[in-house]
């Protein structure tokens, strides 16, 4: 499902394909390709795909497409893989939102955009 809402313009830090999540790079202003739930997901890339410092559109709110990187159920917290496709998120990882529907690896999936930070696992 694709109903974009808020969607800003970035120079791509690192070369980006379409349809990936990204983090916010090392220089103000810059993108670069999230590679896993470590660090707040900002967005993901729209159908244009950017080579490094060309200007790459994140779509930062609602619903937008996203290349699944596994098995993925509708309503999983989705964050990144090491290719920034969507991935179901893991105890103490940020994720950008939550997963439309059912999708496998390589498919085009639709993530709701609501950013959050799972909780760290307790050990009791």
């Amino acid at each position: 499902m694709n109903i974009p809402g808020l969607i800003t313009c970035h120079k791509a830090e690192v070369a980006l394909a379409a349809r990936r999540m990204v983090t916010h790079g090392t220089v103000p202003d810059e993108i670069t390709l999230a590679v896993d739930g470590s660090k707040l997901i900002i967005g993901v890339t729209t159908l244009v795909a950017a080579s490094v410092g060309e200007p790459a559109d994140v779509v930062r709110s609602q619903l937008t497409p996203v290349i699944y990187g596994g098995d993925v159920v509708a309503g999983d917290p989705l964050t990144a893989d090491a290719d920034g496709r969507a991935i179901p998120a893991t105890a103490g990882q940020f994720y950008l939102g939550f997963a439309e529907y059912d999708g496998a690896e390589g498919d085009l999936g639709s993530v709701w955009i609501a950013p959050g930070k799972l909780p760290v696992a307790s050990g009791g």
